[in-house]
């Protein structure tokens, strides 16, 4: 909760020492805290499924089992996840 505090008042343009003072923190946490503020976003690793095989796995997870040959079952059985990938790709 600090740091949601002290970003807000960083990036209202107090000061490193006055936000440190304000939250209970050392300026040095707020100086780190800043530095984390100003760093571009991870964009992590890129999707496996297209958007067309995302949208298929929605109608195939909403209608069940039923749609790959299996009956209808409460559980998942053995295949579905196989019956998935060479739908899918």
């Amino acid at each position: 909760m600090r740091r949601k505090i002290a970003a807000r008042m960083l990036l209202q343009g107090k000061g490193v020492r006055e936000v440190a003072e304000a939250v209970g923190v050392s300026s040095t946490s707020v100086y780190r805290w800043k530095k984390a503020l100003k760093a571009k976003p991870h964009p992590g690793r890129s999707p496996r499924l297209s958007q067309e095989q995302k949208k298929e796995l929605e109608v195939i997870l909403l209608w069940g089992q039923g749609l790959l040959g299996f009956q209808q079952t409460f559980g998942l059985c053995q295949g579905w996840p196989r019956s998935l990938k060479s739908i899918l790709g």
